[in-house]
């Protein structure tokens, strides 16, 4: 239902809106050990990550980060391009959706994003909802700021 979502409505914004007025609700893991399972609802992040993760293609996969010193001896992460990771062959995991599909979404998902590097020549910055919309960036993890409504 997630996926039809998405392809029904066509924007991450509005998949997450469609759960809320339907009043339906997440399964997310909450403890370490990946036991508890709760039930919350739909979040712009969550609805993101389900729709970038491989897996529901059925594809497993390493080697989505490398570790390296820094400057001061300290251990960094560093994420790798897609087209980097280890791709392991498996035939005991089916996934929710094709890898067609999963490429589909991929490219509707760099479709919409106007808000990031390159695209953001795709609109003119501050139109929207906001005055800030596509320019405001979180001081945390450097994400851009929208706007759910």
């Amino acid at each position: 239902m997630f996926f039809e979502t998405f392809v029904k409505t066509g924007s991450t914004g509005a998949t997450v809106k469609y759960f809320r007025r339907q009043g339906l609700s997440m399964p997310q893991r909450r403890d370490p050990n990946g036991v508890q399972l709760v039930w919350l609802s739909l979040r712009h992040s969550r609805t993101l990550s389900i729709l970038h993760n491989r897996r529901c293609a059925g594809t497993l996969f390493r080697g989505r980060t490398r570790t390296h010193k820094g400057p001061q001896g300290r251990l960094r992460l560093r994420k790798l391009p897609q087209e980097r990771w280890d791709v392991l062959p498996t035939t005991s995991h089916t996934g929710n959706i094709t890898g067609e599909q999963f490429r589909l979404y991929e490219q509707r998902l760099r479709d919409n994003s106007q808000g990031h590097g390159r695209d953001r020549r795709n609109s003119p910055s501050g139109e929207g909802p906001a005055l800030l919309q596509g320019i405001a960036q979180c001081g945390v993890c450097g994400g851009t700021m929208i706007v759910l409504s």
